[in-house]
């Protein structure tokens, strides 16, 4: 459980508690958790989930061993944590990663490119898991696209204003 204390994870018997001061946790201010395909166990630090994460520690949970995702990934991830707009741990095992300039990612055991929006200055807000392997995904322009584990296009459209108030209301609880 990810809190503003630290992570808590129960083995069944017990609490361990994984904090800055003792686990060289980045923070103890918790907003999201997202398993990979590894198990790796990706603890994001954020006022809130909707916000860019301020960092990202990786703990491998067998050895508890946390690692900052620049030490991590040793420069090697196509973008830094400050390139992150929003994340949506979506579908089980995979990491969806949006970022500033409109890219999103997939991560598994590594990151695959889904799409990157051809619309300057727009980003990728929202991500929702569609029938099969498809991503839902809107843009800041209202644009609702469905693509595929590829990051083809199957679908798109235009959004009407009601249905963006619609989805940020829902978004807000």
């Amino acid at each position: 459980i990810g809190t503003s204390n630290g992570l808590h994870r129960f083995d069944g018997y017990d609490f361990k508690v994984f904090t800055k001061e003792k686990d060289s946790l980045t923070s103890n201010q918790i907003s999201q958790l997202a398993r990979d395909k590894m198990g790796n166990l990706w603890v994001f630090h954020a006022l809130h989930p909707n916000y860019p994460p301020e960092a990202i520690d990786i703990l491998h949970p067998e050895k508890e061993e946390v690692q900052s995702f620049q030490n991590y990934f040793d420069g090697k991830a196509p973008f830094s944590v400050n390139d992150i707009f929003r994340v949506f741990p979506v579908v089980e095992n995979e990491i969806i990663i949006a970022t500033h300039t409109g890219e999103l990612y997939k991560y598994t055991d590594h990151f695959e490119l889904l799409i990157k929006l051809d619309e300057p200055g727009h980003k990728i807000e929202e991500v929702l898991s569609g029938i099969g392997n498809t991503l839902w995904i809107k843009s800041s322009n209202d644009v609702l696209r469905e693509i595929n584990s590829k990051g083809h296009i199957m679908q798109e459209g235009s959004l009407p204003a009601y249905a963006n108030t619609l989805l940020n209301t829902n978004n807000q609880n």
